[in-house]
């Protein structure tokens, strides 16, 4: 292969990496469609929503990406102009990877002979 269609190659892959990419763009809350502000009140009411993005899915078309906490559980929700509920995904961080451990007094769960 020579130099000039090495770089014709490269050249197209990057093209089509980028036509194929989704793009997201950060938007306010306000400016979800009313249906999904409906969908979230009813469903996430007592969650905080802590990021709204709206993207340009192949299969689905435009998307609404809205991130929802309440205490130590987030979800990643994805939902169409009409408000449907496309995907929900449990968003997972460092805190939940900590071993739990449950103190009950001074017992450390051995069986040891004092």
């Amino acid at each position: 292969m020579s130099r000039t269609q090495l770089i014709s190659t490269i050249l197209l892959l990057l093209v089509y990496g980028t036509l194929c990419a989704q793009t997201r763009t950060k938007i306010k809350i306000d400016e979800l469609p009313s249906s999904v502000t409906i969908e979230l009140q009813n469903k996430y009411k007592k969650y905080d929503i802590k990021g709204v993005e709206k993207t340009d899915d192949k299969e689905h078309g435009i998307l609404y990406l809205v991130n929802v906490k309440k205490k130590s559980k987030e979800f990643a929700l994805s939902y169409n102009r009409s408000g449907e509920l496309i995907r929900a995904s449990r968003v997972y961080t460092y805190q939940d990877s900590k071993p739990r451990v449950k103190s009950s007094g001074s017992h450390d769960g051995h069986n040891h002979q004092h």
